[in-house]
């Protein structure tokens, strides 16, 4: 795991005003990928179009992803983690800068 970090944050450090900021947040997003992948995880972020608190049960876990066959499209942005809303079965992505608390 500290090496998927390190090279995370090697990765976006020109994002952040130092690398201690880049590593913090690349810690967030390989410990909320590392929980999804593993398992249900629940945490909750700020959504950026209305400004409310949204918690969501999620996961990638492999029994928990909804049938569907990809498109194609864009690659991700550096900031994105996408993950499977288990109350609503769909895919959904937010920012992990927003990401204020993840519980389990």
């Amino acid at each position: 795991m500290k090496q998927k970090v390190m090279t995370l944050a090697h990765q976006i450090k020109e994002f952040f005003t130092n690398f201690s900021e880049a590593l913090k947040f690349a810690w967030k997003k390989v410990k909320l990928q590392i929980k999804l992948a593993s398992g249900i995880t629940y945490f909750q972020f700020k959504k950026k179009s209305t400004g409310e608190l949204r918690d969501v049960i999620a996961t990638t876990k492999d029994e928990n992803r909804p049938d569907y066959t990809f498109k194609g499209g864009r690659a991700a942005k550096w900031y994105i983690v996408k993950f499977v809303d288990t109350t609503i079965r769909q895919w959904r992505s937010c920012d992990v800068r927003t990401i204020t608390n993840i519980y389990w």
